[in-house]
């Protein structure tokens, strides 16, 4: 079994030298564009190249993330900064984006490619899709069980990469709109502000579920550490650690635990010793996550999103600026506490009285007493959330040095041999062989090849077979030569290979006709549909469908499809309509989707009118005729869809499948008073609509001559859809029938979605 990889995360290059350096195999990392943690500081380009010099060097890889959508006017910019890393030698691209996969696949041939957490890969049908699509590896889904790995790892011969420690998402990857509907900051473009962990009321019907405001959105922090063993067992090939917006101690802990139980079998209080570190770093409470099938109730901490630390102490006194704290747990000058009082208080201890006493250092059952910034509760959780100890054992980790075996002899003149135990080069001295003048020689000779310093090379063992006379400027530049050669083994060659992009002439899925589609999610909204006149029907549930093909024998013109749940086990090709969800955006992507069996390719509800035109526009350009996508008009936003219940887990039960979602209407509401409607996907997957409903009645007409040949309404929980079928009917209509009045709705507490301004 081939040795498994621990990936770190990195976000500058402080961060990834302590990853390289605290054991890492791979670092992952981003420049200043494309990538989804635009926060990040991030590396430039020359940076970027640096660092895969660096990691190659020392037998590391790095992979660099190009994970976010990719907008029409960014597609050439993004395939040439990745060509920059594609001659550096850069061991992977992660991508999100299919349309500029299959660019890439074809212009960088001998580029690896890596499919994104983004792409929600998880299940076997997924994975043996971007398989064949090209891709070496597949960072699966969060939410993806330990069972479904294993089945992927032997049914479908692809590299796994999971996620094993750090922060996670309630909503499945790249199925998160919140940021982006509510603050125009996408996540799909590593812009998420993370509304997620703000806190939220639960409303029942019309009154308060649960009294306090609670982070019902806000996961706990995921930690593997303890099932590694089982990781390894299961085959994956990556074990990854999240963390490129955190600070460099934290990459370089997570990492340097991670390296020890990856390489150590640990026993039971090694690894609560190690967990306990990590919780210090930086936790939210730990939770081993869907990966290792958790506990619905475990999932979340719904009482706080900021890091939590470990609990060293209660308040017993406060006087004068001065808390007193009986310790359960040591501390030492430099840690940080946060006291749990009315007011929280951070603390860094600068000066502490242990047992009254000036000192330094203190141990449980110590009574310490700290200056404090506000009054301090009798009987308040003392929290520490630093440790100067473990920062500085981590971020003052020796270089990683790289060992070699060399030989000095004679071959007509002297050649020396080195190796890094898999690569071996051998360099010949041009000075003219001469005798040794003194006994010993050799010993002087092996002490100047030693003579490293200023490189990552070690000399573990030196032969010296010959007894021979060089002078020190031979010796130094046999050493240089020989390890320059060395080097240039190490690093690998660099890529060449790079071809024009041409455009596919394969025949795909074409139908000029205009279509307006709703999409239904009630048989009376069904009927309702069919008695005004709809044609178009899209529904999910399968015994409504079998409910709607009755209505076909009636009206032979009725298209009625059955659509995939958002979550499934069915991978992403070959279907009749391509959900809005999908994060399409760009004319290429449209493209793939269209060349893999796909007939009505859904553009995202992230992409503007521009977006839409340019999609349209371009496509005509590269392939001759417009492409068959669809555009939502008229609905409440799918903002999540996740795995979690907070519902059930707010009211107290132990197992999923309550059916409370079906029993009342629950909301999260915000500080702002705004209802978030929380509704089940049929498939106990729980969906957070946005609080208010798209409406672009009065942009159907443009929509249809700009080149749109489907326009979706999708009624979910629209209780008034008569009315909302009626409208859109008649200005489909009347655009169709090229009406020179086209009425105008007056329309109120409504949304424009991204239509007008898009996102950056």
């Amino acid at each position: 079994m081939a040795r498994v990889e621990l990936l770190a995360p990195a976000g500058d290059m402080t961060s990834f030298k302590l990853a390289i350096n605290n054991g890492a195999d791979a670092v992952y990392i981003a420049g200043k564009n494309f990538g989804a943690r635009a926060y990040a500081a991030n590396f430039t380009n020359e940076e970027l190249l640096e660092a895969i010099n660096y990691a190659h060097e020392r037998d590391k890889k790095v992979y660099v993330t190009v994970n976010t959508v990719i907008k029409n006017n960014e597609l050439n910019s993004c395939v040439e900064f990745i060509g920059i890393l594609y001659k550096g030698g850069v061991d992977a691209i992660i991508i999100q984006d299919l349309g500029l996969a299959s660019i890439l696949k074809q212009v960088y041939p001998a580029l690896a490619l890596h499919a994104s957490t983004q792409m929600n890969c998880l299940s076997v049908n997924h994975a043996k899709e971007l398989k064949e699509f090209g891709f070496k590896r597949i960072i699966l889904a969060r939410e993806t069980p330990i069972e479904v790995v294993k089945e992927i790892v032997s049914k479908v011969g692809i590299e796994v990469e999971v996620f094993a420690h750090g922060a996670l998402c309630m909503c499945y990857s790249g199925n998160c709109y919140l940021s982006s509907v509510i603050g125009k900051r996408s996540g799909n473009r590593g812009r998420c502000a993370q509304p997620c962990r703000l806190p939220y009321e639960l409303v029942k019907d019309e009154e308060l579920a649960k009294g306090a405001k609670r982070y019902y959105l806000s996961p706990r922090d995921l930690c593997e550490i303890d099932n590694i063993d089982e990781l390894i067992k299961a085959g994956v090939s990556s074990i990854k650690i999240e963390g490129r917006m955190r600070k460099p101690e934290y990459v370089g802990l997570v990492t340097n635990r991670y390296r020890k139980a990856i390489d150590t079998s640990l026993d039971e209080k090694q690894i609560e010793v190690y967990k306990k570190d990590l919780a210090v770093m930086f936790n939210r409470s730990f939770t081993k996550g869907y990966l290792f099938n958790e506990n619905n109730k475990h999932f979340t901490n719904v009482s706080t999103s900021n890091h939590i630390g470990i609990k060293v102490g209660k308040v017993t006194k406060y006087n004068n600026g001065y808390a007193y704290i009986k310790l359960e747990d040591a501390i030492r000058s430099g840690d940080g506490l946060r006291i749990l009082s009315k007011e929280n208080d951070p603390i860094v201890v600068n000066e502490m009285f242990v047992n009254g006493i000036k000192g330094k250092h203190a141990v449980a059952g110590d009574l310490i007493q700290i200056k404090v910034h506000k009054v301090a509760d009798v009987g308040a959780t003392v929290l520490k959330t630093s440790d100067a100890l473990l920062e500085n054992e981590i971020t003052n980790v020796k270089e990683q040095k790289v060992l070699l075996d060399a030989k000095l002899y004679l071959d007509g003149t002297a050649c020396l041999e080195i190796t890094d135990g898999k690569n071996k080069v051998s360099v010949k001295s041009t000075y003219p062989y001469e005798a040794a003048r003194s006994a010993d020689i050799k010993l002087r000779q092996e002490e100047q090849l030693r003579k490293t310093r200023d490189t990552i090379y070690e000399f573990r063992n030196i032969e010296i077979k010959d007894s021979m006379f060089l002078p020190i400027k031979e010796i130094n530049e046999l050493r240089r030569n020989a390890i320059d050669a060395l080097y240039n083994i190490r690093k690998g060659k660099t890529p060449t290979e790079v071809c024009k992009f041409v455009p596919s002439n394969i025949d795909v899925y074409n139908d000029n006709k205009k279509h307006l589609f709703f999409k239904v999610s009630s048989l009376n909204q069904l009927e309702a549909c069919i008695n005004l006149g709809a044609k178009d029907i899209l529904l999910e549930n399968e015994k409504m469908y079998d409910a709607a093909c009755k209505y076909k024998l009636l009206d032979e013109d009725l298209n009625i499809i059955l659509v995939d749940h958002r979550i499934n086990d069915k991978g992403i090709y070959n279907k009749k309509v391509v959900n809005v969800y999908s994060n399409v955006i760009n004319y290429a992507s449209v493209r793939n989707m269209l060349e893999n069996g796909c007939e009505i390719v859904g553009m995202s509800i992230e992409a503007s009118k521009d977006d839409i035109v340019s999609t349209i526009d371009t496509y005509k350009a590269v392939y001759g005729n417009i492409p068959n996508i669809m555009v939502m008009v008229y609905g409440y936003y799918e903002l999540m869809i996740m795995k979690h219940c907070l519902i059930n887990k707010a009211l107290g039960y132990e197992k999923l499948g309550c059916g409370a979602c079906k029993n009342n209407n629950y909301y999260l509401m915000d500080r702002l008073g705004y209802k978030f409607p929380l509704v089940n996907d049929g498939a106990c997957h729980l969906k957070l609509l946005n609080s208010k409903r798209l409406h672009l009645v009065n942009q159907v007409d443009e929509l249809l001559k700009m080149g749109v040949n489907n326009l979706l309404v999708d009624l979910s929980i629209e209780e008034d859809y008569e009315v909302v079928i009626e409208e859109y009917i008649n200005a489909f209509n009347s655009s169709l029938n090229n009406d020179k009045y086209i009425e105008e709705y007056d329309l109120e507490d409504v949304t424009y979605g991204h239509y007008k301004e898009g996102i950056e």
